[in-house]
């Protein structure tokens, strides 16, 4: 039996004793780097009586004083004296005794702030006349810190013993309740025999740079503390909580001419949060049947609304449907006297498409009226299909919208701006239509609507951007009665 030269009683001593031991810093082990290379580690000196009972115990190094008192062999040495003369003890028999030591969860000397939540208060503090600790505030008019009248306590920064087993070969240790410390929990899930944590306060993520070049990683440690993964831990899982992987655009889709990236990630639709294509729209109802299509708005000349879910368009609905008009121009008129009105519309329409095998009317646009969309605006539906993309909108992302309008009949042209926040799969934007389109001359001529969506957000402390060009999202067809909505129309193939 091994002489207990400890501050534990004897009984203890050999409970301990007859359990498994973990030698710290050396390999294979489940706690890296070597000894002396952490600031938890650290040499404590306990001077025995000539009875080997523990008198005094202090820390004689701590993290880089270590390696002053190992050599090149790494033998250990040092002069014990002078650090009993700095403790008082100048004559006498003493027993020394040395202990290389390494804090693997909490700490003997650290002391935290909580409050009656047990969350931890790392802020202002007042302490009154009778020693009680209070949060405080800085007060904003006088710049002074001022009590709140919360209280706070004083918790040592350990783990205590929950129970022990009636043999006393077990024990039992338990978290104090702090809340809101994650080191304090990863380090306790870390004491087990068959886990290790290991903890990195500098991970971030390294992709390739724009022109692919660069070495590629998971992950890069930037801190220099705690950076070994030691070769037990081969085969083992490596966990990295509240972790998230930031997005590779390029990768994703191709660029055009001007180096914006093509919105083959999204359709541009119309529809609204209660009124969509995965609702069948709620729309018009031909003969009992109801269509996909929203009242006062409709889908045009396009396949976009093809195998999402839910929708029950399943083709170009305006040149393949029995009711192909109801996709086109129902509903929007020209005035009291209907002058080329909306019948009269679709028949063009599916008369000159022939002519254009290779095109849309309105670019493929979305269709409304004159009075509906200075009245109502545009519900805009932008659906995004690709599961990467969709995850943007766990970063707060901004979508800045600026939508540039013109004539079909002249060179007059609009735009407007706004802002809004990114859905995820489904954004649904209200339009509003800007001033200039309610005006009589525009009523003449209508326009053609497209769209730059800049998408930004923020990783990393560093604003990431990338842009979407959506031409061609909506039509509005004048309202008069002198022949523009039929010029308007007709010029629709020329997009």
């Amino acid at each position: 039996m091994a002489q207990n030269n400890s501050r534990l009683k004897q009984r203890d001593y050999d409970i301990l004793y007859s359990g498994t031991s973990i030698k710290k810093g050396t390999e294979p082990t489940t706690d890296s780097p070597e000894f002396g290379l952490l600031d938890r580690d650290y040499i404590e000196m306990s001077i025995l009586n000539n009875n080997n009972v523990v008198i005094d115990s202090f820390v004689v190094a701590r993290g880089n004083q270590i390696g002053q008192h190992f050599d090149d062999n790494g033998d250990f040495f040092i002069n014990p004296g002078i650090f009993m003369r700095e403790k008082g003890y100048f004559s006498g028999d003493y027993n020394i005794e040395f202990n290389f030591l390494r804090e693997t969860a909490g700490s003997p000397d650290k002391i935290i702030l909580v409050d009656e939540d047990n969350d931890v208060w790392n802020g202002e503090i007042t302490i009154d006349e009778y020693g009680t600790i209070f949060k405080s505030i800085e007060n904003e008019e006088t710049g002074e810190n001022e009590q709140t009248g919360e209280k706070l306590r004083e918790v040592q920064y350990k783990y205590y013993i929950d129970e022990i087993s009636s043999d006393r070969t077990e024990v039992r240790i338990a978290q104090l309740p702090i809340e809101e410390d994650t080191l304090y929990t990863e380090q306790f899930k870390g004491l087990s025999a068959d886990g290790a944590v290991l903890r990195y306060d500098g991970l971030s993520l390294k992709f390739p740079d724009e022109e692919g070049g660069g070495e590629k990683k998971n992950f890069d440690v930037l801190t220099e503390e705690e950076n070994i993964i030691t070769k037990d831990l081969i085969g083992g899982e490596l966990i990295i909580p509240n972790a998230f992987q930031i997005l590779d655009l390029s990768s994703l889709r191709e660029k055009d001419d001007d180096g914006n990236l093509k919105e083959d990630g999204f359709r541009f639709l119309n529809g609204t949060k209660t009124k969509n294509i995965f609702n069948n729209f709620g729309g018009v109802n031909v003969g009992g049947t109801k269509l996909g299509n929203l009242v006062d708005y409709n889908i045009g000349d396009n396949n976009y609304y093809v195998d999402l879910p839910g929708s029950n368009i399943p083709f170009n609905a305006a040149r393949d449907s029995e009711n192909g008009n109801q996709y086109m121009f129902y509903g929007i008129e020209v005035g009291k006297d209907e002058y080329f009105n909306n019948t009269e519309k679709f028949n063009y329409f599916t008369e000159s498409w022939p002519e254009f095998p290779d095109r849309r009317l309105f670019g493929g646009a979305g269709i409304t009226g004159w009075r509906t969309a200075t009245r109502k605006g545009y519900p805009l539906h932008m659906y995004c299909g690709n599961k990467e993309l969709q995850k943007l909108k766990h970063f707060d992302c901004d979508i800045d919208i600026y939508l540039t309008g013109k004539t079909l009949v002249n060179s007059q042209t609009f735009e407007h701006r706004l802002s809004t926040k990114f859905q995820g799969e489904n954004t649904f934007i209200d339009l509003i239509v800007p001033v200039e389109l309610r005006f009589d001359n525009v009523r003449q001529n209508g326009a053609l609507w497209s769209g730059v969506f800049t998408f930004t957000y923020n990783v990393l402390d560093k604003q990431r951007k990338f842009i979407i060009s959506a031409p061609n999202i909506f039509a509005v067809v004048p309202d008069n009665n002198e022949g523009a909505s039929e010029s308007f129309v007709k010029g629709g193939w020329s997009i």
